[in-house]
C-alpha cells in the first residue's frame, strides 16, 4: 500500500472526535475521517507512518446496522454536525 492507493475496510471502533478506525489485510491501523461504526468504507490513503494509515473517506459502500437518514439536508456539507446519521442510542 502506498498513498493514494484506494483501500476498503469496516469501520470497528471511534477514535475522538470523529475517526473511524479498521484493521487492514496486513494488520495495520487505518484511521479514516468522518467515518462511523459499522460502516464499510472506501477511502484513498493520505498518510502512511510506523503501522498506521490515514485516509480519507471516498465513500460509504455499506451503511452501519443502526445509521439513519440524517434529518438536516446540509449534514456532510457544512461540517457542523458529526454523528448526525447515527440513533441516539
Amino acid at each position: 500500500m502506498r498513498k493514494g492507493d484506494t483501500i476498503r475496510g469496516k469501520i470497528e471502533y471511534v477514535k475522538f472526535p470523529n475517526k473511524g478506525i479498521f484493521h487492514t489485510e496486513d494488520g495495520k491501523i487505518c484511521e479514516v475521517k468522518n467515518a462511523a461504526p459499522g460502516q464499510t468504507v472506501e477511502a484513498r490513503i493520505s498518510k502512511k507512518r510506523n503501522g498506521r494509515i490515514e485516509a480519507n473517506l471516498l465513500a460509504v459502500v455499506e451503511r452501519a446496522p443502526d445509521e439513519i437518514d440524517p434529518p438536516c439536508p446540509h449534514f456532510g456539507i457544512c461540517g457542523g454536525c458529526t454523528w448526525l446519521q447515527m440513533t441516539y442510542e
